[in-house]
């Protein structure tokens, strides 16, 4: 009997010796990864021709994954478009988005501009093409699916956010691709497809946007950006902004209303159906909702004081404020109230394999 008994034992750890080593993770328990800041370069699949060769076009990215998170945990993304003459790690810095993030469990991912696509690191938001979801705009998309092949981020909970030319960039992303992005948020933009050119942009940074430019841009939207499907935006600027005039924030406000469906009712626009002032950091903040019912569509944020800065970023780098309030906490908190209802999600993805470099 005691022969017998050793047999069924030392069968028994034969094969939990064999199951560990072929499916560990059914025995271990949830193992918490370590936060993950990593550089990676990402390849578009589709090719094209360039001098009569073909080519593919590339994108270099930043991407932030929190610490303490299961290996098979589902994370929010939010995806962070920096202004001219930053790349993403100097973005990434002067939000502190990173640290803001892993308050809240949420991965970042920064894509970068490069050199030769713009001296100044600009994203080229005036392009027509990048305005239609090419260009530019289909690049970054296409970045975007690839990263959430790695399994740990949740489609439904997809957002995308700027900085001045990164803040116009996102606009397109987020009007183009509905289905995609649950919320997005815009950091002293410009309205969507309100130039079509360098020297119009310089225009439309310094003077806002024409009505009749706005009007183009509706129409060309028309059959996209379904109101049903579009999440809200949170749009953010300050009132001694001389770089991007102010009234570029009143301009996305009333494009947004009225791709929702909202008539202005008056010189002024649309009435808010929420409007307050309160102070933070010794600076006063008009925030203003416009919902339509319980359905919020657009909520404006004028920092009295804020020029060209990100608010609440850290000071020390350029185009940063240190004083409040903190943009990048008030985004998340904003951003991460909405997700896709499962009927908006984006049919399955057509995606490359990712192209790594650290």
């Amino acid at each position: 009997m005691n022969k017998l008994r050793v047999k069924v034992v030392a069968a028994l750890q034969r094969w939990g010796t064999t199951l560990r080593k072929l499916s560990p993770q059914l025995l271990a328990p949830a193992v918490l990864l370590p936060s993950d800041w990593s550089a990676g370069v990402y390849k578009e699949p589709a090719l094209r021709r360039s001098f009569g060769r073909r080519a593919h076009r590339t994108l270099h990215y930043r991407l932030y994954l929190p610490h303490d998170r299961p290996r098979d945990g589902q994370l929010p993304l939010l995806v962070m478009l920096h202004g001219c003459s930053q790349d993403a790690a100097q973005f990434a810095a002067g939000t502190r988005m990173n640290a803001a993030a892993q308050e809240r469990g949420c991965a970042v991912l920064y894509p970068e501009q490069g050199t030769g696509a713009n001296p100044m690191r600009c994203w080229n938001w005036f392009d027509r093409e990048a305005q239609q979801g090419r260009g530019e705009a289909g690049l970054i998309t296409g970045l975007v699916h690839d990263v959430m092949r790695l399994g740990v981020i949740d489609a439904s909970r997809v957002y995308v956010a700027g900085m001045s030319a990164g803040a116009a960039m996102a606009e397109i992303l987020a009007l183009r691709n509905p289905g995609l992005f649950a919320a997005s948020a815009l950091h002293s933009g410009v309205p969507y497809a309100a130039a079509g050119s360098a020297s119009e942009a310089m225009r439309v940074m310094h003077s806002g946007a024409g009505a009749s430019t706005l009007q183009s841009a509706r129409q060309a939207l028309e059959g996209v950006a379904n109101a049903a499907v579009l999440g809200p935006a949170l749009v953010i600027h300050g009132s001694a902004d001389t770089r991007v005039n102010p009234g570029n924030a009143e301009q996305i406000v009333a494009l947004r209303l009225a791709l929702a469906g909202v008539p202005p009712t008056g010189e002024q626009g649309a009435v808010p159906t929420d409007d307050r002032e309160y102070e933070v950091g010794g600076r006063k903040i008009r925030e203003r909702d416009y919902a339509i019912g319980s359905k919020l569509v657009v909520r404006s944020l004028i920092v009295e004081g804020l020029g060209h800065a990100w608010s609440g970023g850290d000071a020390q780098l350029p185009f940063n404020d240190a004083a409040g309030p903190d943009a990048s906490s008030l985004l998340l908190e904003f951003l991460l109230d909405y997700r896709l209802a499962p009927a908006a999600r984006p049919p399955a993805l057509r995606l490359a394999p990712m192209a790594i470099s650290t």
